[in-house]
């Protein structure tokens, strides 16, 4: 939303409990924070990964998180096929915490 940036201050990729604007359930999650090693032009972000959730449209809905444990550190891969498998690691790796 343009009225608040993301705020979370500690980078690297973390399991987290989720809450949707408008809907009572407390998700699961993956959430990545900072800068995107494997593309420096991007600028920083905060970005979650919804565990078993519906194809849902977000857009203008309003997302609160918890971290609950720190999975890792950002890292650059050597590949984008690195990158998805490092991606899938941490979902099953914050299936298993959550």
């Amino acid at each position: 939303m343009k009225d608040s940036a993301p705020v979370f201050s500690e980078p690297g990729i973390f399991a987290c409990r989720v809450m949707i604007e408008g809907d009572p359930t407390l998700y699961a999650g993956a959430l990545h924070s900072g800068a995107q090693p494997m593309y420096p032009d991007a600028p920083p972000l905060v970005e979650i990964y919804i565990l078993s959730f519906s194809d849902r449209n977000l857009y203008q809905k309003r997302l609160t998180f918890t971290p609950v444990s720190k999975l890792r550190d950002s890292a650059a891969f050597s590949s984008e096929h690195e990158l998805s498998v490092a991606i899938a690691q941490d979902v099953q790796n914050a299936t298993d915490i959550l």
